[in-house]
Formats: structure tokens, C-alpha cells, sequence
């Protein structure tokens, strides 16, 4: 028999659950055992039935189930507070790891073993992606499995073929794709059945995600919008915020480059704690630390509203038909998706050196069956080696404003401060199309060297300078307008900016031989 909630006291929960996010590497599956050992086996405060029966229920909802099922537990112990305790400090101590490594491998200027060892680790995600779909196949089959008819499993390896087709292809629509799997299967299953109340999560995902993507213009709203998507929308484990978050990280919002998000997502992978706080990585390419405080804030809201919203009514949840027809339709898409994402990844590698380290990577990984963590660091470690051999190890990080991550659209920059003479700088260029979104105003902080032509104070957005002969710096941002001083070929300074308004002061140095 568990003991009595009452007799488990807040401050147990939090050292006991704090343990856990300390020591808790690899993953899902290193928690749930964690946990496991922690309420069942030794101190006995869970029965074995009812720590399975979390399990499966946390297996139906979207979000990181692991993370769900380590407040759930708590909630077992201490309701409410014991909920909120036990789930805060779970996430904590890998959120105070994985900020620190972000603003170490995110600065503008790392050392070049840094650069190193974050586009080795990177390198090692597509693999690391393709594994994590492997290691969920077996479980969604056997949910498939209905016997010897065929339909089902036909259904199952179509929903797969969606959502890897998806992951590759359509970025920002996922989430549609996996309920519309979800849906499909309700509907099929359905047939012929008394009609029972469907599940609450999936309609609302669709309803939710059709608003949002209008609704997130960019800045903090968009932030926001991508955050919540990973913890209310993503079913399947939580490694399908890869592909989730990459467009709209990428492409979409331009808060970090292709580069910096397999940094990302690899720290993730090599910190303690739940493999959402990826999510906080991309926070601070946002919006730096404020910015990683509230990814993580809503990406996890919905797993703490899940459980002690719910956690009375799992045993319901667990015998609903509609939420497991849901299930078997969006688990093998999100399976699917998972996979499908390591094409993207696996382009956005940069330096001819890095497709070793995949191979290799893959090898330890698909190969030999070894754990994520190992292979990921060892793949870090020979990015290191790279470095240290001449390779190069260049990593494209995209510099953020003040405020927020550039080329996020809508974004103010501080007004200059006062100066004694006028500036010779235009502020606020148009971007072209191809950098900044079609029809779309912003301040393309990274492209300084696209957006300058330095020549006779002429300024032409997305030409590269010519005729300029001599070093010419200009700050980030900064676009020359009419030079007030300065010959055609002389070499000039254009000042910008004051030093006060960035974060950290930005030039570019364009040395002229002229073309």
C-alpha cells in the first residue's frame, strides 16, 4: 500500500525531485526508471499499479511525459503543492545548465573550441533523431497491432509517411498533420460505435494552431506562440519539438541559424533533465536570458495545468476510446516527424568534416545501440579535435538586438543618442524579401554586409559593396546615407548606433580591392 500524501513532507519532494533533475541524463527513459526506483521501490510511496498506471496515462497526453509523470508523482504525494514543488524542481536545475551553455556557445565571439565542439555535438543530432524515432516504433506498432486484419497497419505506416513527409516539407503545418492523423483514426474507429465524448486535447490543437500562426507576428508574441506549441502540441515524446521549432527558430523568425539550432538541440541532449528545455536555447537566441525564463515558463504551463487539472480523472483517461484511437493515429506521425526532421538537420550541416562525425555518430549511435549522452559528447570532443587540426569551425550565429533576436520582424531599436553632429547614417532600411519575409520591414542586424554600398554614400539593400577600396567599418546597422566628408575610393568611416544601444557592439570590416 502507498502511504498517506500527507505524510510525505514539500521539503522531501523538493531535494528527492531536485536529485532527479540533477542526475537525470539520457533522456525519458532514464527518468521514468529514476522515478521508478525513487516512489516504488525504495521509499514505497506509489504502489507499483498506480506508477504504471501515470505512465500510460502521461503517454496520452501532449508535452514531455516524462516531465508530466514526475509531477504527477508528486501530486500522488502532496496534491497541488506538491505538484508545483516537485515539477519546478525537476526542471530547474537542467534550466540553470543548459542558459549557461547557451550563452557560452551563442556569443557573438566564442573561442574556437567552442565553435568547435558545438558544430561536432550538432553534427551527431540528425542521427540522434533518427534514434529517438527508432526507439519509439515498437510500442506504436503494438498500439496498431489489432490482429491479422491489415488496415490498421497500413493506416499506421501511412500516418508515419505523413508526418515524416511533413517534418521535411512543411515546417510550421506539423501540428495540423499530426491531428489531422489523430483525427482520421477517431473517425475510422468510430464507425459503428455509440458515440463517446471526444478528446479534448486534439480539436483544440487544431482550433489553437490555425489562430496562432496568424496571431504570432514576431518578437515575445512569437516566442511565446512557439512555445506553448511545444508543450501543448507535441505528442509523440519529446523529441518532436525538433521539428516544431526549426522553421519557425530558423526560417521563420530568424532567431538563430541553421547551425546554432543543432547547438541547441544537442545541449539538450547532453543536459539533465527534460529534452524540452531545448526550448531555452532557442529563448535566449531570442531574447537572451528573460527570453529563455519565459520559453520555458509556457512550454512546461501545460503540463502542470494537464495534471492538476486532470490528475483525478487519468483512470477515465486511460479507458477513453476516442483518446486512444487519437493516439494511434498522431503516435506514429509524430514517430514519422521525428525521423523525417533529420533531413533538414542533416543539411544544415556546414563543413565537409561534420558528415564524418555524422557517420560516425551514427554508427555509435544506430549501429552499436550505445546512449545518446556518450554519443553526443563524443561528438563534441572531436569537433574540438577538428579545431585543433586547422578544420574549419566557423559557426554563423545570428547577433541579437537589444531587445529581442534580429530579423524578427516589428522589432524598435533605442533611438540614438544625442550627438553634436548630425549622423550620417539612414536608420531603418527595408531588408530584401529573400532575407527578411516578402512584404516584410525589419532590421537585419547579420546582413551588414549585404545591405552597405559603400561608394559615394549610394545604399543599395542586398548588394554586396563594390569599388570600395581600403577598410571600410561600419557598425551593424548602419547604412550609409550621404557621407559628408570622403571621396569615391577613400577609405571612410560611417558611424552609426551609439555604442549605449546594443548589447554587445557590432562592426563589420569590408576591405576593398574592388570589383
Amino acid at each position: 500500500m502507498a502511504q498517506e500524501p500527507e505524510r510525505v513532507s514539500l521539503a522531501v519532494i523538493a531535494r528527492e525531485w531536485g536529485r532527479i533533475g540533477c542526475i537525470g541524463f539520457g533522456g525519458p527513459p532514464a527518468h521514468i526508471a529514476l522515478l521508478r526506483r525513487l516512489c516504488v521501490q525504495d521509499r514505497g510511496w506509489l504502489a507499483e499499479g498506480e506508477f504504471e498506471d501515470g505512465v500510460a496515462a502521461v503517454n496520452l497526453l501532449p508535452g514531455p511525459a516524462s516531465t508530466q509523470l514526475a509531477i504527477y508523482c508528486a501530486w500522488q504525494l502532496r496534491r497541488a503543492a506538491g505538484a508545483l514543488v516537485g515539477g519546478v524542481c525537476f526542471i530547474v536545475p537542467g534550466l540553470v545548465v543548459i542558459v549557461a551553455l547557451a550563452a557560452v556557445f551563442l556569443a557573438t565571439r566564442p573561442p574556437g573550441w567552442i565553435e568547435g565542439a558545438a558544430l561536432g555535438a550538432g553534427a551527431a543530432v540528425p542521427a540522434v533523431a533518427v534514434v529517438a524515432a527508432l526507439g519509439l516504433i515498437p510500442a506504436s506498432w503494438r498500439r496498431a497491432d489489432t490482429g491479422r486484419a491489415r488496415a490498421p497497419r497500413l493506416r499506421w505506416a501511412a500516418y508515419l509517411l505523413a508526418g515524416g513527409a511533413a517534418a521535411a516539407t512543411v515546417g510550421p503545418w506539423l501540428v495540423l498533420v499530426l491531428a489531422a492523423c489523430g483525427l482520421i483514426e477517431v473517425a475510422v474507429r468510430g464507425r459503428g460505435r455509440p458515440r463517446s465524448h471526444p478528446p479534448a486535447h486534439p480539436a483544440g490543437a487544431v482550433l489553437v494552431s490555425t489562430a496562432g500562426g496568424n496571431a504570432a507576428a514576431g518578437g515575445l508574441a512569437a516566442l511565446a506562440w512557439v512555445a506553448f506549441k511545444v508543450g501543448a502540441l507535441s505528442y509523440g515524446g519529446g523529441f518532436v519539438i525538433i521539428p516544431l521549432m526549426q522553421h519557425d527558430a530558423v526560417h521563420t523568425y530568424h532567431w538563430m541559424t541553421a547551425s546554432a539550432f543543432l547547438t541547441a538541440v544537442a545541449l539538450g541532449q547532453v543536459t539533465p533533465g527534460p529534452v524540452v528545455l531545448t526550448v531555452a536555447v532557442v529563448g535566449y537566441a531570442a531574447a537572451g536570458a528573460g527570453g529563455a525564463l519565459l520559453a520555458v515558463l509556457l512550454a512546461f504551463s501545460p503540463s502542470f495545468a494537464f495534471v492538476l487539472g486532470g490528475g483525478r480523472h487519468f483512470d477515465r483517461l486511460r479507458r477513453n476510446a476516442a483518446v486512444q484511437a487519437f493516439l494511434t493515429g498522431a503516435g506514429p506521425a509524430a514517430i514519422g516527424a521525428i525521423a523525417g526532421a533529420a533531413i533538414p538537420l542533416a543539411m544544415s550541416l556546414t563543413h565537409l568534416w561534420q558528415a564524418g562525425v555524422l557517420a560516425l555518430a551514427a554508427g555509435w549511435l544506430v549501429g552499436l545501440r550505445r546512449r545518446v549522452v556518450s554519443g553526443t559528447t563524443g561528438a563534441a570532443a572531436l569537433g574540438v579535435v577538428a579545431f585543433l587540426a586547422g578544420a574549419p569551425v566557423l559557426l554563423a550565429h545570428t547577433p541579437r538586438s537589444p531587445s529581442t533576436a534580429c530579423l524578427s520582424a516589428g522589432h524598435q531599436l533605442p533611438p540614438p543618442a544625442p550627438r553634436s553632429r548630425p549622423s550620417p547614417c539612414r536608420r531603418g532600411s527595408e531588408c530584401t524579401p529573400s532575407r527578411c519575409g516578402a512584404g516584410r520591414k525589419a532590421r537585419c542586424w547579420d546582413s551588414c554586409q549585404l545591405t552597405m554600398e559603400a561608394q559615394a554614400g549610394r545604399h543599395r539593400p542586398g548588394r554586396p559593396p563594390r569599388r570600395c577600396r581600403g577598410p571600410t567599418t561600419v557598425p551593424c546597422c548602419g547604412n550609409p546615407a550621404r557621407r559628408s566628408s570622403g571621396t569615391r575610393g577613400s577609405p571612410s568611416t560611417v558611424t552609426g548606433w551609439p555604442a549605449s544601444a546594443t548589447s554587445a557592439p557590432m562592426a563589420t570590416t569590408i576591405s576593398g580591392s574592388g570589383r
